[in-house]
């Protein structure tokens, strides 16, 4: 079993270069939800997203640095649990009451 994080930006400058808007970012969150569905192979039986978590800040440059708000995101494996075998041997916690001002958390979770 094996549980994965991952990290992805999207640039205030270049979303409006290249006329990245609203509607997009829309589109994206439900493409990235709903992404492993029906992409079932011999290599990927089992890949499922349980969760997703985006932060949309206030103004163009942003309100936080990146590594302040991933730290609000904590994954860890339950005290209790030797060798994980599944999601439910970890706990995902966020920090909510630790955003940012300016700073708004989208979550997608798609099993908690």
């Amino acid at each position: 079993y094996g549980l994965y994080r991952g990290h992805g930006y999207i640039s205030a400058g270049y979303a409006e270069k290249t006329g990245f808007s609203e509607a997009d970012l829309k589109v994206l969150l439900e493409a990235i939800e709903k992404m492993f569905w029906h992409d079932q192979s011999a290599a990927r039986t089992q890949v499922n997203l349980r969760g997703f978590y985006a932060f949309k800040h206030s103004c163009k440059w942003g309100d936080a640095a990146p590594y302040v708000l991933f730290e609000l995101i904590k994954v860890e494996k339950r005290a209790e649990v030797d060798i994980p075998r599944s999601f439910a041997d970890y706990t995902v916690t966020v920090d909510e009451a630790g955003l940012p001002a300016g700073v708004e958390l989208i979550k997608i979770v798609a099993n908690s």
